[in-house]
This record gives structure tokens, sequence and C-alpha cells, in this order.
């Protein structure tokens, strides 16, 4: 297929020097070429005078069986030393037509270096090719030309040292004869390029500027894809300031990057081709090599569908390294494939692409089964090691196939997120951020290392209008059309093959990376492994260690998945959708007795009952506009339709402030927006609310009153009437009926803001109550806000829990018939912290706001039989920062067990210790006796009678733990910025080690950049040397938080990997379903869960072995118990 002339891709060229005296030569490491476009080294300083003229340029040519009908060529003209240098074209090939146009590249102009030669040195040239291609497969000619005035006593090494081309031991540049004298040049060029074409060479003319250097060699030869790098060396020796000119020249011949058959893919679309593929890689020759895989699949909405429910495999792709050509058998005999070019070229099918795509056609249906099951031994082999990236969506896909995966050796993502936490926001972990990243795959610097290229950009097209016209939106064609489409086939085997080799690659250079890095492990965790027998001094081996192992368990544990009980979810969704609409029709009618319209308002939309609450309220920034007074909303129209007219579909209404059309909101805002309005958010709704349910009950207590004092009244007419004959049925109590009547009277009497003010906060109202004149407006107000809240919490227990976890989307029927949700758990925090979605189920309701019982949905299977186990760490994170900081108070609080917010709080405050020294209170009281009676305790305990002093301890624990300053505590509880700093210096005075370690972390994130983890893991702070003060805050804050958090998720991974290796477990049947934050859930046998029980404990008490004792200076407190559901669990 004829192809157009494309610019040439990048070319980088290094210049160095040598001293003569040592024979010393300054190397560039293959990061550092990966790295630099221009980069000039030496050994020396103060270089300047007379410019080196270097150019790039490209040639347009044939080559093969590949043709341009046109060609051009294309110059780039880079200023040397501040001035531009004009290029010269060389010859083209004499049966080219040629036309040229110059180019400028000022990217290039800032990095080329002016060079003096010095008396008694050699000048040496590295001339680099390092070619990134932004095309996938394209043919090059490459062409050096050394040009110099006087060029004497020059050599060039017999075979460059580079990267050999594909299916060929040449080197990329052959050797060229050199005659020596000044502006002499015989230049011999032998071609090895592996299509066996010749290119004949080139006249080697070029020259500078301004016409003084002459070129005295010239290599030229033709690689069938691009070249990462190699070096061709010239040296001369100098005693006078000369030019010293390198050309170095790049001729596009041909892209294969087209809808053609690529040419280093072998295409698998047989039995007979999946028989021997399979055999051979299951061979003593392959066997023991590491394979990348890949899958892609149809029939999947990533967003909301769980892979173990959805998603058909249409083909997958396998890379074992760049020297195993597929199109040959065993004994290299050759093998014809539809895949292949043409047959005047010779490639290394390296690329496995295996079509699995089922059309419906009967035939084909067998074809594709009989492939799969020729792959079997290949997948479910245990010995034969495989990496993927995000191996949890490839394993489940590939299992919906009826294969099982074995020889899970390692996953990309999660070996770049040990490697670098910090990445979110700077690129991400996919395979394309990944694979492009030039620090990182600088490292491995061998064959065709190019980055994954994206789907949409491949293949996505712009969106149609209603008139026909192209959208701005990209939007992809569905995966199967792009494989099965004749226009686009073989571009989408050629991007879908390259996944796998992009992994490949991506998990050498992540390798590379992680073996350099030691990894920093607490000395006592360390000593443990150690004596356990697993030595662990880099972050390679805490991978292969801990992180390999644990990937390959959450896929486990998300194959496995929850039951539930659907049936319980229907109950509550009915009863959540009645009470939701109960709770949204309160705040409407008190809305609409205050502003007509609100009868027809959307309750759930922020700005009609911002509109309603701070109507009239001015922006903070006052130039722009605030909350008008008015505004007309459109809400879909409930009226009837005018008679003879068609109804419309929405209808127009016009709110205010609650308080009348043209008063201002007295409300003041506490939030606002980043556009400078009054927030509306939930927080500001509980702002004004008040205490959950508290003026509702308030207000329900009032009405109780009327009616009683209404029926009163009624009873003494009737009273009246029954005198009359003498009789009387019922009597009152005049003196309670009295009382009522005088509350009635005392709560329906206006009030100032002031008592109003003062009548809420005793009673626990929100701040909207004081705005209102009497205490049963003020009071329905705050009900009806918190009606509103009500409702917004109601959808969401809904729309997160209740209805998802009903969908067939996360959900599918075991062969039992029980319905399983199946979430993806990820390693995706910057602390290690797994995170689920599809759904969250470590975003469960806590437990006394679980109204619906949510968690009593999730089951064991008990028609088999079986029960839960539910495991919680108790105070995980502060008893790791225990350990870490060495905090002798803490420590000994642990020890002594009961409860360590009131221990702290008796360290705090020394009124506390006056009165338990006094026997006015206890810090803790066990009344239980050993009949099981128990007897209260003689004076109040602590927690009940200094229960403010308690919270405040409770609440320093947590947050000074994790960084937080005097200036945060005291937004958070009100009060002067003194009396937090007074507050926060108590809790240090008592645990000055906890404040000595929060110094070392902040030092090292500040000098180090980083900040490690128990077990060495590292989150990367680079804005901890920031000199922007809010991003260095948040720096030093993740710096103290880090270490804690990432431990504890150290723990829970350690304790989980403990307990799926446990023998004991296995042989019961139990096994891991969820881990939530500090607690792990287990499913198994209920004959024998006590027994499972105490195991599972012991293993979460000692989660890094029992060899030589706990590494921890605490002890972990586990709390358990098991149930047949998770709520009776907890």
């Amino acid at each position: 297929m004829p192809l157009a002339p494309i610019p040439s891709s990048e070319l980088k060229l290094s210049l160095s020097r040598s001293t003569y005296n040592s024979g010393g030569s300054s190397a560039m490491s293959r990061r550092e070429l990966s790295k630099t476009f221009f980069r000039t080294l030496n050994r020396g300083s103060g270089l300047s005078g007379r410019p080196w003229d270097a150019k790039i340029f490209a040639l347009a040519g044939n080559s093969g069986n590949y043709q341009y009908p046109s060609s051009y060529e294309y110059f780039r003209s880079y200023a040397v030393g501040g001035n531009p240098v004009r290029s010269s074209a060389s010859a083209a090939p004499s049966n080219e037509k040629t036309a040229m146009r110059g180019l400028n590249d000022p990217i290039m102009q800032k990095n080329v270096d002016s060079l003096r030669a010095k008396d008694r040195e050699r000048l040496r040239a590295d001339v680099v090719v390092d070619h990134r291609a932004k095309s996938r497969f394209e043919r090059h000619n490459y062409r050096v030309d050394v040009a110099s005035p006087i060029f004497q006593g020059t050599h060039l090494p017999a075979a460059a040292a580079g990267t050999p081309m594909a299916a060929s031991s040449s080197a990329l540049f052959t050797p060229a004869q050199i005659s020596k004298g000044s502006g002499a040049s015989s230049t011999s060029t032998t071609n090895s390029s592996s299509n066996g074409s010749s290119n004949g060479s080139s006249n080697g003319s070029s020259s500078s500027s301004n016409g003084t250097t002459t070129p005295v060699a010239s290599f030229h030869t033709t690689a069938t894809k691009p070249i990462k790098s190699t070096t061709i060396t010239a040296e001369k020796p100098l005693s006078d300031d000369e030019d010293f000119e390198l050309n170095v020249s790049d001729e596009v011949v041909a892209t294969v990057y087209k809808n053609e058959p690529p040419p280093d893919v072998y295409v698998v679309n047989t039995i007979a081709d999946a028989r021997r593929i399979a055999a051979r890689l299951a061979s003593s020759e392959l066997s023991s090599r590491l394979f990348a895989c890949d899958t892609e699949v149809m029939d999947i909405d990533l967003k909301r569908h769980s892979p173990c429910c959805h998603g058909h495999v249409i083909c997958f792709s396998i890379y074992c390294g760049p020297d195993v050509d597929f199109s040959l058998d065993s004994n290299s005999s050759s093998i014809s494939n539809t895949s292949g070019a043409s047959s005047g070229a010779t490639l290394f099918r390296s690329m496995l692409w295996v079509d699995t795509y089922l059309d419906g056609d009967e035939a084909k249906s067998e074809e594709v089964a009989g492939i799969i099951d020729a792959f079997r031994p290949f997948w479910e082999s245990e010995s034969i090691k495989k990496v993927w990236h995000n191996y949890s969506f490839d394993r489940h896909v590939m299992e919906r196939l009826g294969v099982k995966m074995n020889g899970f050796d390692g996953d990309t993502m999660h070996m770049a997120r040990l490697w670098d936490s910090s990445r979110v926001g700077r690129g991400g972990y996919s395979l394309e951020a990944l694979s492009s990243d030039e620090n990182l795959m600088g490292a491995t610097a061998s064959g065709d290392v190019r980055g994954k290229v994206s789907m949409k950009k491949l293949f996505g097209k712009p969106n149609l209008k209603k008139d026909g016209t192209e959208g701005k939106l990209t939007v992809l064609p569905p995966v199967h059309e792009l494989q099965r489409g004749e226009d686009t086939h073989w571009r989408w085997v050629n991007y879908s093959a390259y996944d796998a080799k992009s992994t490949w690659d991506l998990h050498a250079a992540l390798e590379s990376e992680l073996r350099e890095e030691p990894a920093k492990l607490d000395e006592a965790v360390a000593a443990a492994y150690a004596r356990s027998g697993i030595v662990i001094e880099t972050l390679w081996d805490l991978y292969r260690a801990t992180w390999r192992p644990f990937g390959d368990l959450l896929t486990d544990m998300e194959a496995a998945g929850m039951a539930v009980d659907r049936a319980h979810l229907a109950e509550a969704q009915e009863r959540a959708v009645r009470e939701e609409e109960e709770a949204k029709m309160r705040f409407r009618n008190w809305a609409t007795s205050k502003v007509a319209d609100a009868a027809y308002m959307n309750v759930g939309s922020g700005p009609q009952v911002s509109q309603l609450l701070f109507g009239g309220v001015d922006n903070r920034w006052n130039e722009k506009p605030g909350v008008p007074l008015e505004r007309t909303f459109k809400v879909p129209n409930q009226l009837p339709p005018e008679e003879g007219k068609k109804p419309k579909k929405n209808m127009d209404i016009t709110l205010h402030n609650v308080w009348g059309k043209i008063q201002k909101s007295p409300l003041v805002p506490d939030i606002y927006t980043p556009s400078g309005v009054p927030a509306c958010s939930t927080p500001v709704l509980k702002t004004l609310a008040g205490k959950p349910g508290r003026a509702r009950k308030a207000l329900a207590d009032i009405g109780a009153a009327n009616e009683a004092v209404n029926g009163a009244a009624g009873l003494e007419a009737l009273r009246d009437d029954f005198d009359d004959d003498g009789a009387t049925p019922w009597s009152t109590d005049d003196a309670e009926i009295a009382k009522l009547q005088i509350e009635r009277q005392e709560a329906l009497r206006e009030r100032t803001p002031k008592e109003m003010a003062d009548i809420g906060e005793k009673n626990g109202y929100g701040k909207l109550f004081q705005y209102f004149p009497t205490v049963p407006d003020g009071l329905a107000a705050c009900a009806a806000v918190d009606s509103l809240i009500d409702a917004s919490a109601i959808d969401t227990l809904l729309s997160n829990f209740i209805i998802p976890l009903q969908s067939d989307d996360i959900s599918k029927p075991d062969a039992s018939g029980v319905y399983r949700v199946h979430c993806s758990l990820n390693i995706n925090t910057e602390t290690g912290r797994l995170s689920a979605r599809r759904p969250n189920l470590q975003n469960q309701p806590a437990l006394e706001k679980d109204r619906y019982r949510v968690r009593k949905a999730f089951t064991a299977d008990r028609k088999a039989g079986k029960t839960l186990i539910v495991a919680d760490y108790g105070q995980l994170e502060l008893r790791i920062l225990a350990h870490m900081a060495n905090c002798q108070s803490m420590l000994t609080a642990f020890k002594l067990g009961g409860d360590f917010h009131s221990r702290t709080a008796l360290g705090m405050y020394d009124h506390i210790q006056d009165a338990i020294a006094k026997g006015n209170c206890l810090l803790e009281w066990d009344g239980v006796a050993e009949d099981g009676s128990y007897t209260p305790p003689p004076v109040p305990l602590l927690k009940d009678l200094y229960g403010a002093e308690r919270r405040r301890a409770k609440v320093l624990n947590f947050s000074i733990a994790y960084g937080k300053t005097a200036h945060g505590l005291s937004k958070d509880w009100g009060v002067s910025l003194t009396e937090a700093g007074e507050t926060v210096a108590r809790w240090y005075a008592d645990r000055k080690e906890v404040e000595a370690w929060q110094k070392e972390q902040r030092y090292l994130a500040e000098h180090e950049g980083y900040v490690c983890t128990i077990l060495g893991r590292r989150r990367q702070l680079p804005d901890a040397k920031s000199g922007n003060k809010a991003a260095k805050a948040h720096a030093l804050r993740a710096a103290i938080n880090t270490p804690i958090q990432g431990s504890a998720a150290d723990v829970a991974t350690a304790a989980m990997l403990r307990i799926t290796a446990d023998e004991r477990l296995r042989e019961m049947g139990w096994r891991l379903l969820l881990q939530v934050h500090d607690e792990v859930i287990l499913e198994g046998p209920k004959e024998t869960a006590e027994i499972a029980q105490a195991v599972v404990v012991e293993c979460m008490r000692s989660p890094f072995g029992d060899a030589g004792g706990d590494p921890l200076r605490v002890e972990l407190s586990v709390d358990s118990k098991y149930a047949d559901t998770w709520y009776d669990a907890k």
C-alpha cells in the first residue's frame, strides 16, 4: 500500500570529550540517554570558542518493498552558539524526485553547546541514535557523516556498540574504510539490513555554513524497526581550534502502522496454530521465561460492571522477549502466517496475538473453543510465570472462559505504586502513562521500548451531531467492531498485541528500579522476617515477599465475593423509599407555609434550597453577585393542562427566602463556595438543624401538650353536660391542665434573637432556631431542615448500597444459587490502604447509622452450613504510633488496658487526677460477678463525669497523631488559639517521644523527599521541599500520618497473608472474603467457627510471624465474633 511521507522522528546527539593523558572517557548511562535531547559531557570547564556544526536531517528514498510515490527532504536547522546554521542537502536517491523545505526547531537551538578543543587532547564524538517513534513500526535508513578539515588518525570500531537489528546479529552501522589526509574521503558502505536490500553508498558530501568542512566518513544502513540507541565513536588529535562536524540522518522509508499485517506479530486463529504455539510455550525452550499477558474484552462497562460477572474476551496477547520468533517452530523451520510481511523480509514475530472472538457462527465457536483449550495448560500451569498490568481485571475475565488462572508473578500496577506512590495527579498508573515515562523506561533501553498509545487516540472518532456534523467529543466504536472491521482489523491487532510487550518492558523497568531502592524496614520487623528465613533488603524483595502474594490474594477475595440476601434488601428498599418521601414532604410542607411555589420545588436541588435559606445574602467577594432575593426555576410541570392544549413539559416557579419577598435572609453563612455564594452542603444544613431529631422531638412534645390542653377543654364541656344529669364519668387534674396551659402560652410568646439563641444552645437546637420569633416557629424550621438532611441520608443509602447491591452489574449467583457481590479491591491510596469500588463495601454506613441494617444483607452461605468470622483491630493506628515513637506513656496505657481515651484525659487534666485520688470518680469499673450479675459503680466513671474532657482527649489522640495543629483544633472546637495551644501542650507534655518522632519525620520529608512505613514502603513527598507554603504544610502533615496509616496497612496486609497461609484454616475450609479498614471477614463451616476464630485472632495479633516473638513494642488488640450475618458479627 503506498504511504504518504512523514517527517523524521526525534534523534539525539551526544557530544563528549575525554582527556588524552588519562585515557579516560565520559560515558552516558542508559537513563541519561533517555533523558537527554542534546547533552554535552565534559571533563574540564570553560567550554567556549568555535562552535561545532551539528545537523540532523531526514532523507527521502526507497528500500525493499516499501516505496513512496513521491518524497520530500526534511531539513532542521539548528542555531549553534547563538548563530543560525544553514543546512545543506545530501543527495537523495537518483530515482526519486525531491522537494525541499526548511524547518526550524527552537527547542534544539537551546541545547547545543560550543566546545573548544585544547592542545594534547583527543576529541571524541558519540553519535547516539535514540529513536522514539510516534508511529509504532517504521523502516528507517540511518546515516552518519563525520567531517573535519584535517581529520588524521581517525578510526571507527569494527562494530558499533548498539542494539542489533531484528532478525540479524549485525551491528546497526557497518564499518567503513577511511583514508587519511586532509579533505580526503573514501566511503564504502555495506548494507546489513535484514531485508537484504542495498541502498547504495551515499556521496557523503556535507558542508558547514562556511564551507570549510569535508566529510571523511559515512555510514549507511537500514533498520527494520525503530532503533532505541547505538553509538559510533570517532577520535582525532587536535592541536588547534578546529571544526568537527557530525551529520546524523534518519530516513523514514516506510511505516506499517497502518491497516496492514504488523510484521512482528504472530496471529493465532486456528486450532492447529494454537496447539503448536501452546506446546512451544510449555517447552523447555520457553517455559522458564517470564510471560507478559493482556486481554481485550467486550460487553463490559468498567464504571458499572464487575469483571467477575461481565465481559467476553475477544483476544489475548503474550510476549516473552524480543528474541523469540513465533513464526518458527522449535527446529527453526519457517511457518506461514497471515500476519507476516512480504516475502522479502525476515522478521522476528515476537508478539503473540490470539483471536477468541465469538461472532455467533457455530464453526467459529468450535474453533475458538479449541483455541482456548489448547492454551489451557499454559494458563493453568503454576510453574509458567506470568505478569500483568491490573491482573485483577484480566484474571476474572479469563476465568469466565472456564480457565483457571495460575502462575501469577507480578502486577505492574502494584509494582509502580510501590516504586512511586505519588503519581496520582502526575500521570497516574495506567499502562499508557507508565510505559511512556522516560524517567522509568529509560532504565531498560533494550530494543524498541515505546509507550502504549491509548485506544482513544488511535481509534477515536468525533461524535456526530443531529445535523450530521462532527462534534467536539471523541467516541470509540465497540471493540469487537474494531477487531472485525476491514479498515481497523490489523491496526487493532497491532494495538492489542503491543499491550503485552509494553507490560513486559514495564515490568523489566520497574524490577530494575525496585532492585536499586533499599527497603528501610523497622529494625525489629526486619529481624522477625529474617528469623523466619525472609530477607528483605530492597523494595524488590519487599514486593516479592508481601505485595506480590497480596495481589494474588486480593483477586481470590474478589472472585469469592460476599453472599447477599436480596429479599432483605428489597424490604429495606421499600421502607427507605417510603421514609424518604415522608421526609421530603415534611420539608416541603414547611417551606410551602412560607413560600407558596415551594410546593412544586425539587427538595433535592441545592440552588432551590439555598434560595429559601439564603435569599438576598451577598457574595463574600462583593464584586460578584450573591443569592438574589427572588429567583425563577424551571421544574417538571405538575399542573393539569389547559383545556384543548398540550400539557407543558416544564413550569416556572419563583422562590424567595422563608422570611419574606423583600427581606434579606438574616442567616450569616459559615461556609462559602469557591465562587463566594453561601454553601448549602450537608455540614451547613446540620449546623442549621442542630442535633439529629432534637427539634422534631421537642415539636412533638409541644403538639402533645396542645392536644392535652385541647382535650381537657373538651372534657370540661362534657362534664358540664353530665353535671346536668348528676353523673361525672370523667375527672381531670386541674393543676396539670393549668401547667400545660402556662407552658403553651410561654412557648407561643415572642422572644428576642438573644433569648432564642440561648434556648437553642441549651437544648441542642440548630443555628436556624434563633432567627424565628417563637419557640414553635424555630423548632419547625429546625425540624424541617433536619427532615431534609434525613431525606438526603436515606437517598445515599438507597443509591450507594441498597439498590446497587441487588444489581446484576456487581453480583451473580454461584453454583448453589446464592447471589454473591464481587467488589474490586485496589491498592490505590498513597498510604497503601485498600480501597473498594463497584460497590464500595468499605464505605458501609456506621453501625449506629445503619437504620436499614444493610450489613444484615451480607450473609454466609447458610444453606451450605457456613458462617462468618469478623475480626477487627482495636485502636491499631494509635498502637502503631506508640511503637514507632517508642512513647512510654502510650505503651504503658495500652499495657494496662481499659479505656485509652479516659487514660489520656487523666494524664492531661489535674482536676481529673484530683477527683480520682479523692475517690470522687473511677477510671474504669468491672462490676460483673462470677455468676454474671452486675453491680453498678459506687461513684461515676471518668467517661461519664468528665465526658467533655474525654472527648477532647480522644480528638487529640487522633488529630495530633496525624499532624493537626493548635490552629486547626481551635477551629474544630470553637475556642481561642491560646486555649487550643494550651490543650495541645498538655497532650505533648506526657508524650514527648511523639513530638520528637514527628520532628524526625518532617526532617526526613524535607531532606530525603519521602517517609517510610514499618515495612519500608515509601511515600514520596516532593512538596515537602516546595516554596509554596500551603503545599509544603500539606506534605509535612502527610509525613506524620503516612507512617502511621501506611504501617497500619502493612500490619493488615501481613495478617491477611498469614491467615491465608495457615494450613489449619485451609484444611477446615475457611477463606477470606473482605477487608474493611482494620477489619477482616472470613467464611467457613459453622462447626469449626470457634476453633477458626481463635486461629484468626492469633494470626492478627502476630502478623509478622511468631519466630522469636512479636517484633512490636505494643500488643495488638483484636476483637472477634462469628455469626451468620455481618451485622450480627459486629
